[in-house]
């Protein structure tokens, strides 16, 4: 017989792995290797994208990304 929650465990895990990680604003920091008030001050510029969630910022690999795609200079070649 199957517990009772186990199916439930299962549904959890499988709405898991379609959501994107959420990383904390420190978690963010310090993959960009940033302080979390430069991060700050880069999403109150809209700089960089992120969700917030019941008053709590958090940022996703992809929010990373495109802001680290942003920040990127190519040399002039001619």
């Amino acid at each position: 017989m199957v517990p009772k929650n186990s199916h439930s465990n299962n549904q959890f895990e499988d709405y898991e792995k379609m959501l994107p990680q959420l990383l904390s604003e420190r978690e963010a920091a310090q993959i960009l290797r940033c302080s979390t008030d430069t991060l700050s001050r880069e999403r109150k510029r809209d700089r960089i994208g992120y969700t917030r969630i019941s008053g709590r910022v958090f940022y996703t690999e992809e929010q990373l990304a495109k802001y680290l795609e942003n920040q990127t200079v190519d040399p002039d070649r001619d």
